[in-house]
């Protein structure tokens, strides 16, 4: 019997969960930079992403030109969840795993020198299984006729460049070098979905064998597992000798908020805060069980709006630890006379993204 998707795939399309909203937070964008990797090099970057809150996208050039012998020399870099390993986060997370297969040069021919795919665990699972960001399909699929997956660093004769989406600098004389972005779509808390770009070209994958013609499945993308509410950006990558160099690294997304306890105008019950004030509202991050104010990068502070003028780490609720009061200019505070709570939010030393929310009464009242 044969089984039909949208776009022609012979498969049957399977809705595993309702949709998470993606629209129920703010996107940050934080540069990376570079990293230079070698044999077995990996590492991670602290932030805490939450993909419940808004689709995420990574983006990165990777130059794989330098990789001293080919044979399934792997790079990976995409996202995995807190705790789980800088390489083969097995489905704890997905990325994009980049491999120098072949060495063959022949400026004249096609050679599958590197492919790119996108992964979830190691060489399992090499099918691919989502239509569209919130739609999976079973079985999933996988075809040796594909398109966006194989990349040749050298060029082509005029007939295979003329046939359907091959790119000079794109598909063939790449040199080794790729510029990579995956996005990433929460499904549920546990799943997500991804799609790639390599070079601006977008995957797909061919029904039937190879068709001179854009593939029958295309785009094509990927599910994988994890915390959705806790991921981190990871890299790592296996042997081949050499070095892999990872640029422009960036990430796009909401960032994971931890809540912390904060005291507008510590000691005052109700806040009160006029607005036409010349002066300054004092605001405390708490020190709990659970945060340590001490770890506060004050130069990322922002209270309603507003950047501190002036801060001091001291015990602010007699407690006997350390927290930090800040001071805010009244008039710079985004606040009108119908707020009833105003929130802080920063940036830890320790990669943490920090909020916190406190009530404020605005006087006088308006009549």
């Amino acid at each position: 019997m044969k089984r039909q998707l949208s776009l022609g795939l012979a498969v049957v399309l399977l809705l595993v969960a309702l949709p998470v909203s993606a629209s129920g937070g703010s996107s940050i964008t934080k540069d990376y930079g570079s990293v230079t990797l070698y044999n077995w090099g990996k590492g991670n970057f602290t932030d805490l992403w939450d993909l419940t809150q808004c689709d995420l996208t990574l983006a990165y050039t990777i130059d794989m030109s330098e990789i001293a012998t080919a044979g399934w020399a792997v790079t990976e870099v995409g996202l995995r969840q807190v705790g789980a390993p800088n390489i083969d986060p097995n489905l704890q997370g997905g990325w994009m795993q980049s491999n120098y297969i072949k060495a063959t040069s022949n400026p004249n021919a096609l050679s599958n020198n590197d492919m790119h795919l996108l992964s979830k665990h190691g060489w399992l699972y090499q099918t691919y299984d989502a239509s569209d960001p919130n739609t999976l399909i079973n079985p999933p699929y996988w075809s040796g006729a594909n398109y966006g997956f194989w990349f040749d660093r050298d060029g082509v004769d005029e007939w295979q460049a003329a046939l359907w989406g091959m790119v000079n600098g794109g598909t063939y004389n790449t040199g080794g070098v790729y510029n990579i972005v995956v996005t990433y779509h929460a499904i549920n808390p546990n799943t997500g979905t991804m799609f790639a770009t390599i070079n601006d070209v977008q995957q797909g994958l061919y029904v039937g064998g190879w068709k001179n013609a854009q593939p029958e499945f295309y785009p094509a993308g990927k599910s994988f597992t994890g915390n959705m509410a806790q991921m981190q950006a990871f890299y790592g990558r296996g042997g081949g000798g050499g070095t892999v160099t990872l640029s422009d690294i960036t990430v796009t997304g909401c960032p994971y908020w931890t809540n912390v306890t904060i005291d507008v105008k510590p000691g005052s019950d109700p806040n009160s805060i006029n607005l036409k004030s010349k002066g300054v509202v004092p605001v405390a991050a708490l020190t709990t069980d659970e945060f340590d104010a001490s770890t506060v990068d004050p130069a990322t502070v922002l209270f309603a709006g507003a950047s501190p003028v002036r801060w001091a780490f001291e015990d602010v609720d007699g407690d006997g630890d350390v927290d930090v009061l800040f001071h805010f200019e009244t008039e710079d505070l985004g606040l009108n006379q119908d707020s009833t709570q105003a929130t802080l939010t920063a940036d830890t030393t320790d990669g943490k993204h920090i909020r916190g929310t406190d009530s404020v009464n605005i006087v006088p009242h308006s009549k």
